[in-house]
């Protein structure tokens, strides 16, 4: 995505997505269906991270944060169609066609997106860049400097961008180097160590936690399709009123007590005895609202925190963490019962407290324009050290980084 873009990998992986989903239930034997649900979780990474990152970086600060987070709404509504069309039609083959049908509406929307600007910038593509700003000026009627002023700001990102340095790729052991690069260069900087290792490491924490919860509908009630859907509606405030506490507290601190409160839900409903189930049930939801609320934020914020021309990198890398902690979740709710009933509980619970303290690690981007390039963000964490508010550079990259925020929205 950070070499081909946003708009080609979201609108490809989507195109492909929807078309294997409505294919799936028409398949004939379980092999077929593997093949095809593998398929689907390689490309499902690539349709939300480059779905959400040219979300981000087409809006500016102050309407960041409700973009970002309001549009993970509909994954609530989503769970509870399902739930519906599951109780309807209690048979999983026209519950697979009915909820991938309407996805077919969505096709003929994609191709009339624009390409993030900042990706245009940073990749070197200054003439599209500047037929998307002008239009994004016209709809927001609002004017541009004049073109080569704004050529020469572009020209300053290109310049400090890795991508735009030449790449010997001929020969195997060269182009085998050129890829090693794309990835090790998220540990390049002091700095990008620190926000890549914490990232994945809370991106595998709210995947297990998530999922876990998620997978628990036969511990905490009798009922699945009243607990699927009950957690689909204690996730809608978890959506939608972190909106509000993140553009007035930031995303570290909002981020820090959702997974703290999580984690102490999660460990107290060991304290619980079985015969109370409604109290069970209760509690597992609360800790789908206070995790579902963490996950909102924290994507939020760990988009930020990547720079433009790594970003989707970041998030992709990290999102495969997220997988994983989805694969070792049912392990962990259902084997570990062995060793005690409330194994499970100890362990999710601990996992979130642990990545409360790893989230303090990580800067707050409440408010600061995005970092397109990673001198950008040296930079700029530099400035935060020395408080240095005079600093050339930096007023570089001020202009730099306000370019898009100025007009898109």
């Amino acid at each position: 995505m950070d070499r081909f873009g946003r708009k080609r990998m979201f609108g490809i992986s989507t195109f492909i997505y929807i078309c294997l989903g409505n294919c799936i239930s028409w398949l004939p034997g379980l092999e077929h269906i593997l093949i095809f649900r593998f398929i689907m979780g390689f490309f499902h990474p690539a349709v939300i991270d480059a779905g959400f990152t040219l979300v981000l970086e087409v809006f500016e600060p102050k309407y960041r944060s409700a973009a970002s987070i309001l549009i993970f709404v509909p994954w609530s509504f989503g769970m509870m169609t399902l739930t519906g069309f599951a109780y309807l039609l209690m048979d999983w083959r026209l519950v697979l066609f009915a909820c991938a049908l309407p996805s077919l509406l969505f096709i003929p929307a994609i191709w009339s997106l624009d390409e993030s600007p900042r990706w245009l910038i940073v990749r070197g593509h200054h003439n599209r860049a500047l037929q998307v700003l002008q239009k994004a000026a016209r709809w927001n009627k609002t004017s541009l400097s004049p073109e080569h002023q704004l050529r020469a700001i572009m020209d300053n990102i290109l310049e400090e961008s890795t991508n735009c340095k030449p790449v010997t790729r001929k020969g195997l052991l060269p182009r085998l180097k050129h890829i090693l690069h794309q990835y090790t260069i998220l540990f390049s900087t002091r700095m990008m160590i620190r926000i890549t290792l914490c990232v994945y490491v809370i991106n595998f924490s709210l995947g297990t936690v998530y999922n876990g919860l998620s997978l628990g509908a036969d511990i905490f009630t009798d009922n699945p399709y009243i607990y699927t859907v009950m957690s689909a509606v204690f996730e809608m405030p978890g959506n939608i009123f972190t909106v509000p506490i993140a553009d007035y507290f930031g995303r570290r601190i909002p981020n820090m007590f959702f997974l703290f409160l999580n984690g102490l839900i999660i460990i107290s409903i060991t304290f619980i005895p079985t015969s109370l189930g409604w109290l069970l049930t209760t509690l597992a939801l609360m800790g789908k609202l206070t995790i579902s609320a963490a996950y909102q934020i924290y994507s939020l914020h760990s988009t930020e925190l990547f720079p433009t021309e790594v970003r989707t990198r970041g998030t992709g890398t990290s999102s495969m963490l997220a997988k994983l902690g989805a694969t070792v979740a049912p392990f962990i709710v259902d084997s570990m019962q062995s060793l005690w009933i409330s194994t499970p509980y100890v362990v999710l619970g601990g996992v979130t407290i642990m990545s409360t303290f790893i989230t303090y690690l990580l800067p707050e981007t409440k408010g600061i324009p995005l970092n397109d390039t990673i001198a950008a963000l040296t930079r700029a964490t530099s400035k935060n050290k020395k408080n240095e508010s005079n600093d050339e550079d930096d007023a570089k990259s001020s202009t730099t980084t306000a370019l898009v925020d100025s007009v898109v929205v």
